[in-house]
């Protein structure tokens, strides 16, 4: 989606490049949230570690979606169809 909204809204690049980051720091805690989970059976300091990834992962989604919103809602509204190119 995002190279095609790069080449319909060109002033959307450094947002792009923001929320394509931000992927990157959530597939991380995603990652640590599953390599976490993973070991709540055999490891009782997991609960613990498991929910800081979680809180982490939820606080930062949270700004990340409220960032994309606001920055890609004006250009989304304007599309009559989908997919666009």
């Amino acid at each position: 989606m995002f190279p095609g909204l790069r080449r319909l809204n060109p002033a959307l690049r450094g947002v792009i490049d923001k929320l394509e980051a931000d992927h990157l720091v959530i597939a991380g805690y995603l990652d640590r949230v599953e390599a976490t989970a993973k070991r709540i059976v055999s490891d009782e300091g997991a609960r613990v570690e498991l929910a800081a990834a979680l809180t982490g992962l939820a606080e930062h989604l949270i700004v990340h979606l409220d960032y994309e919103e606001e920055n890609l809602n004006p250009t989304l509204r304007r599309l009559t169809a989908w997919p666009f190119s």
